[in-house]
């Protein structure tokens, strides 16, 4: 749960399981803004006795209500977006499409050794 907490920054308001100022941002639909599915879908599910869920990630939460979405007003938030663009011109980083990290050891916070593969060969550096 803390690695979760720390990626998010979500608007809902229980703190004790969302996270605040990560680099995801987390939103919900408003329900004045359900297209005419979702809120048949909803108003189907609220006659046939199920509750209307403002946070369904919500501790012990059962009902029906918007889903959860890491996305800016249309923009959905990809970890792309959230990690790798905000770092992608640092001048000692390399990013490699079609490769593979299988190790990395830390001296503290410190990378002090790491493997990658990239088709079928292992680089190792140390």
């Amino acid at each position: 749960m803390p690695a979760f907490k720390a990626l998010e920054d979500d608007a809902a308001p229980d703190s004790k399981i969302h996270g605040r100022g990560g680099p995801v941002t987390l939103s919900r639909t408003h329900p004045k803004e359900f297209g005419k599915l979702a809120r048949a879908f909803v108003n189907s599910s609220i006659a046939l006795g199920y509750r209307y869920a403002h946070d369904l990630n919500a501790l012990d939460v059962e009902g029906v209500g918007p889903v959860p979405q890491a996305r800016v007003g249309s923009r959905r938030i990809s970890m792309v977006n959230a990690y790798i663009d905000p770092v992608r011109q640092r001048t000692k980083l390399t990013i490699r499409s079609k490769s593979l990290v299988s190790r990395v050891l830390f001296d503290g916070k410190r990378v002090e050794e790491w493997s990658w593969q990239m088709a079928q060969s292992i680089i190792r550096v140390e």
